[in-house]
């Protein structure tokens, strides 16, 4: 865990990689699912099938990306792929009811080159896994979840 002193926390959680995309948006149920989560445009190289351990981090402030990844660094952790993210989306679906929960680790660039990172929400009540648009000088919100896994 994170100490709150160091301006954040983060919790572990027990989950199962599937890494066909197909299968994994399947096992979630998911109300509604971006059109441009494909397996085209998200293929899962060096993806591992099995048990992982998902660790949330929450800051309390706004993050820039390069912010998130430095204190991944510092706590021995990676950014979560699409495939990890799916995985506690489909073990853990409270979750995302109670907070945005983003995976750096997969990344998805539209035809207008704009760079867009796969999350878990609940929007209107809809269950969903989306697509958000990387805004590189404002960062991420004050009560985003960012998912990591051990390097």
């Amino acid at each position: 865990l994170l100490p709150e002193s160091e301006g954040g926390s983060s919790v572990s959680y027990s989950v199962k990689v599937i890494c066909n995309l197909k299968s994994a948006i399947a096992a979630g149920k998911y109300d509604e699912v971006n059109g441009d989560i494909t397996p085209e445009n998200f293929p899962e190289v060096g993806c591992k099938s099995g048990p992982a351990e998902v660790v949330l981090f929450s800051f309390g402030k706004k993050m820039l990306y390069s912010e998130v990844l430095a204190e991944f660094g510092k706590q021995g952790l990676r950014p979560a792929t699409l495939a990890e993210l799916l995985a506690l989306g489909s073990r853990y679906p409270e979750l995302q009811k109670q907070f945005w929960i983003v995976a750096l680790g997969s990344v998805w660039r539209s035809p207008d080159n704009g760079v867009y990172r796969p999350t878990l929400d609940e929007i209107g009540g809809e269950h969903g896994l989306y697509l958000y648009w990387v805004d590189p000088v404002n960062g991420w919100g004050p009560g985003t979840q960012f998912a990591a896994v051990r390097k």
